[in-house]
């Protein structure tokens, strides 16, 4: 979402009474600055509804169905989003998850719904600075 269809939304929300306040946080550049960026979302879960960006990269379209933790591949890592067309996602973060193989993702519920992957969850890889920013919602 655009800096300007945030904040229609956040004025959306709050006009009609489905949340008291929504704050936008952006994530800071930076493998340091990514990790704690990664606790601060999971401690916003603790006080209440937190909604995610991140982008949808090219190959996450290849497993449609299930679980799959959606990871980008290394060239889309580097890949500058201009070189190909990737849509933009937001969706409401659920919990932190470990598969059997040990990788932590977070688990996300897309407004897609229950046609989409598992049910409407998407599980996404952690560690890899795939979150854009979080809306934390007080309600």
């Amino acid at each position: 979402l655009a800096h300007t269809e945030k904040h229609i939304v956040i004025t959306y929300m709050k006009s009609n009474d489905f949340v008291k306040e929504m704050r936008i946080h952006y994530k800071l550049n930076g493998h340091a600055k990514e990790e704690a960026y990664e606790k601060f979302l999971l401690h916003l879960r603790t006080l209440g509804p937190v909604a995610v960006g991140f982008n949808n990269f090219p190959n996450y379209s290849l497993d449609d169905f299930g679980f799959h933790i959606l990871s980008p591949t290394p060239i889309e890592l580097v890949r500058p989003g201009f070189e190909y067309n990737y849509t933009k996602h937001v969706a409401l973060l659920m919990r932190l998850g470990i598969d059997v193989e040990g990788n932590e993702y977070v688990e996300l519920f897309e407004i897609s719904g229950h046609n989409w992957r598992d049910s409407g969850f998407v599980q996404l890889a952690m560690h890899q600075g795939l979150t854009n920013f979080a809306i934390e919602m007080e309600i």
